[in-house]
Parts: structure tokens; sequence; C-alpha cells
């Protein structure tokens, strides 16, 4: 599960809009009872506990990597193997149903159609109507002058069984922009959360750490390199927790 607080006085756009568009309305791959699945976009919505600051809030089934990769590295996970995997982003229910709706008007479709004689596609047009993002350097200054709040959390639950409560959950904290902007200004948490794991993970194939060939995501790692893996990124910022409920 996904969400953040975010709010800035000037309009910042911290992902490709034409790749979260696109990802809005591709019904959602998720894993269930040895197979794939897909969901219609915006579906399941239920209401999840992230932990303060961010509080009880809807998600949404969202198109997502993990729902592709876990079950493929992870296939024979406990006891009973694992049984069910997705993901899922939130943030209010009004952003979500204003999201949905965009989706439902088909403009976030990638598919060409005709307009008047001319053939476009309904995503650029919506893209080409959005406010161009602030600059590195006007970032930084409003960050520092307070002025944009940007921070989130990524929830990772464990179930033994699927309707029952988690025996663990773990939470990932990517650095909020008031942090970033004391040693990396100009960027957001979105900026530095997604691509300092993936320049720690080429530095870790560039120094021998990671010795596997072919396409390997860092589920499918060994052990000892996996917690190497995070210990690093702890070292750059990025915080982990963990709540257990086993029994002992």
């Amino acid at each position: 599960r996904a969400t953040s607080n975010w709010k800035s006085d000037k309009p910042i756009q911290v992902w490709s809009q034409e790749t979260w568009y696109i990802d809005c309305q591709t019904p959602s791959l998720y894993f269930s009872e040895g197979s794939f699945h897909r969901a219609e976009p915006f579906g399941g919505r239920e209401y999840y506990d992230f932990p303060e600051p961010f509080g009880r809030r809807p998600v949404t089934f969202h198109e997502h990597e993990e729902a592709t990769t876990l079950p493929r590295w992870l296939p024979k996970l406990g006891e009973k193997g694992l049984q069910y995997a997705d993901f899922k982003m939130g943030s209010s229910d009004a952003g979500l149903d204003a999201l949905k709706a965009v989706v439902d008007s088909g403009m976030a479709s990638p598919e060409p159609r005709e307009v008047k004689g001319v053939t476009v596609r309904p995503i650029d047009v919506l893209v080409s109507g959005l406010p161009a993002s602030a600059a590195p350097e006007e970032i930084e200054e409003l960050a520092k002058a307070g002025r944009i709040v940007d921070e989130g959390v990524y929830a990772i639950d464990l179930h033994a069984e699927l309707d029952g409560p988690p025996t663990e959950s773990f939470y990932i904290y990517p650095p909020n922009i008031q942090e970033l902007t004391a040693w990396c200004p100009g960027s957001t948490r979105i900026s530095y959360g997604t691509s300092v794991p993936a320049a720690t993970y080429a530095r870790f194939i560039l120094d021998g750490k990671i010795a596997a060939r072919g396409v390997v995501p860092p589920e499918g790692l060994d052990r000892e390199t996996r917690l190497a893996y995070i210990e690093e990124l702890k070292r750059k910022g990025l915080r982990f927790a963990r709540r257990s409920l086993r029994e002992i």
C-alpha cells in the first residue's frame, strides 16, 4: 500500500504524467491462487490504516511492478507458498474520484482516435494541457521556504491467512523534501526514492556484489546481498520500520 502527503504553491510534476495516467487507466495486475489476474482501474477500494501522520485512507488497485515480480521470484515463500499479491495506492476519496473521472472520460487513453480529420492520442492532449513543472531550482527555493509538503510511505503486509490480520508489516519511508533539500536540493521524495535504489543496485552490480546474471529484482537476490542492499539504502536516507504480530 502506498500513500503520501503532498502540497505545493506551484505545480510540480514528480513523475511522467503520460506514464502516470496510462498506469491509472490500465487494468491492474494481481496474483491469486497460483495465477495472474487483472482488476478494473480503481477497483478494490478499501480503507487502510497507514502509520501516522498519514492515518486511515482509501486505496485502490494500481498497475505496479511488485505484483508482477514477487509471485515469480517468491513462489515458495513459507510453507504454503505465495498465495496472493497486489499493489494498491491511495490518497483521499476526492482525489481518487477525480482521477477516476479523468480515466472514465477516455482522456487517459493512449489509443489513437480521429478528431475532425486529425489523428490524436487522448493522453497527448491531456498531458499537453497540464501546467509545466517547477524547475529544480524553484523546488529548492519553495522547500527552503516551507511552501512544499512532500512525505510518503510504502506499507508491506504479510498475511498468514488472506482474510486475517497481517502477521508482519514493513514500512519504507523515503526522505521528505525538507530533509532532501539539505543534501540533494531540487529533488523530491519520488525522484530521490526512485533513483537512489536503482543507482545503488547498479553500483552493486559494478562492484561485483551481485553475481546473478539476467533480469533479477532485489527479491531474487540471496539473503546476505539483500540485507547489504537495504543497509546501503538506510545509509542514503531511506528509513525502514517493522511491526510483528507473530507468536513468540
